[in-house]
């Protein structure tokens, strides 16, 4: 029989870093809805649980390696905007920023529970259509930009994964859960100083996107964490239109055209020892 996500470990973020209330297996919250924007939220339950004890001295190392290993500018581990607070609940700590205590929040968190599952939120920030527009479509839509999903993405897996992994001790593979959810929103990509969206693009509101995952491939090098970035973005890419994640390559090597400039990605993965090219995906 497999083994399904629990519904708390997405339920928990949602309602503790986003305000979202939710039902006994599954959040109970409409995407969009309150005009609050996008955001995402990924799940790890490891298939063989870890441990960790709830204690004073476990909330100040886990608030540590937090703001040690994860409150950094680097494009893929870099989860935190500002070093996060720990705070201690029911078998979990949770990492939020300073300024999001008691209200929806504005910056990532995270939930980490004591047998190594865990969910990260990211707020994901749409730009309008620029230059130009697919036949058909308005101006007006809301544009996800796929390569900053693909960076929000890497850095929410890396925490989940380094929380199972280091914190909590659990081997083996996990369930992983991604949630894009917002206001109806193409998926587009940033040239020349404009933003464009795919052709042939559909709208999404929410989509979610399943599988099962090595914690390793999560919490080990870049490159390894590329590969299962593209995995998990798969069928969310797909849900927009777009046949696959055009900007790593299947063994973690990274597309770098499909990237701005802003991004300097060679530089980036020639400081992490990830592989490069300059060729498209077709």
């Amino acid at each position: 029989m497999g083994y399904q996500v629990p519904g708390h470990c997405v339920a928990a973020v949602m309602r503790e870093a986003y305000g979202v209330s939710h039902g006994r297996r599954r959040v109970a919250h409409r995407p969009g809805a309150s005009g609050e924007g996008s955001g995402l939220v990924l799940s790890a339950v490891p298939n063989s649980p870890g441990d960790m004890p709830i204690s004073f001295q476990g909330r100040a190392e886990i608030e540590r390696w937090a703001q040690t290993e994860h409150a950094t500018h680097d494009l893929s581990e870099g989860f935190f905007d500002i070093a996060p607070a720990a705070g201690v609940s029911v078998e979990r700590y949770t990492l939020t920023g300073p300024a999001d205590r008691g209200k929806r929040a504005r910056y990532p968190n995270a939930v980490c529970y004591t047998d190594g599952a865990a969910a990260a939120a990211l707020p994901l920030g749409t730009s309008q259509v620029g230059m130009s527009q697919p036949a058909g479509q308005l101006g007006s839509q809301p544009v996800l930009l796929a390569p900053y999903a693909v960076w929000a993405t890497a850095r929410a897996l890396r925490i989940v994964g380094r929380h199972a992994v280091r914190n909590a001790g659990a081997p083996g593979d996990a369930i992983i859960e991604a949630r894009v959810f917002g206001p109806h929103m193409l998926l587009g990509y940033d040239h020349q100083g404009f933003t464009e969206t795919y052709p042939n693009g559909l709208l999404v509101r929410e989509v979610r996107s399943r599988l099962t995952l090595p914690l390793q491939s999560l919490a080990g090098d870049a490159q390894h964490r590329l590969i299962a970035t593209r995995m998990t973005l798969t069928d969310v890419f797909n849900a927009f239109g777009l046949a696959e994640v055009q900007h790593i390559a299947p063994d973690g090597t990274l597309r770098v055209i499909y990237f701005a400039a802003g991004y300097n990605v060679a530089t980036w993965a020639e400081r992490h020892g990830v592989a490069t090219t300059n060729e498209n995906a077709w």
